[in-house]
């Protein structure tokens, strides 16, 4: 049976006004869209991961009717890089400053990223809206300008000379104030690009802020997290930058889909360095594909991992 996706449209959320623009079911990004032939991308997810996901959360019963042939092979576990030996002795905090980054007004958040770039942010009832913003030396402007952005919190970090700086990286704005609230060496990298080249160059700004630097990425606790570190780590690798990616459940066991560092107020400082000491015990080395079979719709036709 062929699947016309495009007549499912009623089901999505509309970004703004755009015809073909939705937020995605999956990874609550408004990049998932439609060309006038009907074919259809999610461009936070270049790799196509998460397409069956998409299905299964606007198709009624679709994790019923299509599936795996029992008899198939499962999927196999995705692999990510290896933990990298690293002596505890030679790990250290960077210098961090308790530099303001943001500001609430409303229902309106504005994240500085430097004294000519910062990100709005609308939260209502039902969704979101973020828009990036230069100052052209009179005026803000909603565009991202040509400027190169560094990631979100780096200009609160300085290097702690001869040790490797430990750096937090997150998911989000909001998660980034979380963390420095709580003291974390926190980051984000640009929202919603995760594509090999951006993360390339946010990882290089972070290196040439810090010198010597060791990552620690905290995925949000969804499918579409998981394979976002695993991009950030074999970029790192590649780079020749030492990183390792935590399981969020093993932080704490009972998160649910979707959760992330503002779900887990025991990770503090002291947590973090503790998980930094035994980071062998926390990393997250494989993850499982998700099989078709094993999708099954969440309430109102959203799939559990959805946010």
């Amino acid at each position: 049976m062929t699947i016309i996706f495009a007549e499912y449209k009623s089901k999505l959320k509309r970004y703004q006004n755009q015809v073909n623009r939705f937020w995605c079911p999956v990874c609550d990004t408004h990049t998932l869209t439609f060309a006038p032939t009907g074919a259809w991308n999610c461009w936070n997810d270049p790799e196509r991961i998460h397409r069956l996901e998409i299905l299964a959360a606007v198709i009624p019963n679709f994790g019923k009717t299509y599936h795996r042939d029992p008899v198939q092979s499962p999927p196999p576990d995705i692999m990510l890089p290896p933990i990298p030996l690293i002596p505890f002795t030679q790990l250290h905090l960077p210098i961090t400053t308790s530099l303001q980054l943001s500001e609430v007004i409303g229902n309106q958040t504005i994240y500085r990223y430097s004294d000519c770039q910062q990100v709005v942010r609308w939260d209502y009832r039902t969704h979101k809206v973020i828009r990036p913003q230069h100052f052209n030396g009179k005026t803000w402007i909603y565009k991202a300008g040509n400027t190169p952005w560094i990631p979100f919190g780096l200009v609160r970090l300085a290097g702690y000379p001869d040790l490797l700086n430990i750096v937090l990286i997150i998911e989000g704005q909001k998660c980034v104030e979380i963390a420095s609230s709580r003291c974390l060496p926190a980051v984000c990298l640009e929202a919603g690009d995760y594509s090999t080249q951006t993360i390339a160059a946010k990882l290089e700004a972070i290196r040439t802020r810090l010198e010597r630097v060791f990552l620690v990425v905290l995925p949000d606790y969804n499918l579409a997290g998981l394979y976002r570190a695993r991009n950030i780590l074999e970029v790192a690798y590649k780079s020749g930058i030492p990183a390792i990616a935590l399981d969020p459940l093993k932080i704490k066991s009972d998160l649910k889909m979707g959760d992330d560092i503002e779900q887990i107020p025991e990770l503090d400082i002291e947590y973090f360095m503790k998980i930094i000491r035994e980071k062998e015990s926390y990393g997250l080395v494989k993850f499982k594909r998700r099989p078709v079979a094993a999708i099954n719709p969440g309430s109102n036709g959203r799939n559990q991992a959805a946010r």
